[in-house]
């Protein structure tokens, strides 16, 4: 994954966007916390991780145009077992986007992340 680390003006920015102010002497502060949380998705990168296959396949990705509140930032269908015994068997379930699903992007909460980081970790919905 390669993305930009933010810089002094990506703090005043985001803080602004957010209708708050960083003094100028904590500006390095933020930086430090944002820096060591966008490390750990490289680290997360470099780890090899045996991917198995996928059992259900995903549908089309909708991306919202307008998402009131950021409530959700991607939709898709993952059409499960057909077995009507089977626990969420006719069930919509909602997957935050801090956990790994199969070829569904994932952005944690931040907009750093956006169109960066689609995991080919698998978390499958099975019995």
């Amino acid at each position: 994954m390669s993305f930009e680390f933010p810089t002094k003006e990506h703090v005043q920015q985001a803080a602004k966007s957010l209708n708050f102010t960083v003094p100028v002497e904590q500006e390095d502060e933020y930086l430090s916390l944002m820096r060591h949380a966008l490390s750990c998705f490289e680290v997360m990168d470099t780890i090899k991780v045996e991917k198995p296959n996928i059992k259900y396949q995903r549908g089309k990705l909708t991306f919202p145009k307008d998402s009131k509140y950021n409530a959700w930032y991607v939709k898709s269908e993952i059409i499960g077992s057909r077995d009507k015994n089977a626990i969420l068997f006719g069930k919509t379930v909602a997957v935050k986007d801090n956990i790994c699903v199969a070829h569904i992007p994932l952005i944690n909460g931040t907009d750093f992340l956006k169109d960066k980081f689609t995991p080919g970790m698998l978390v499958d919905f099975q019995n």
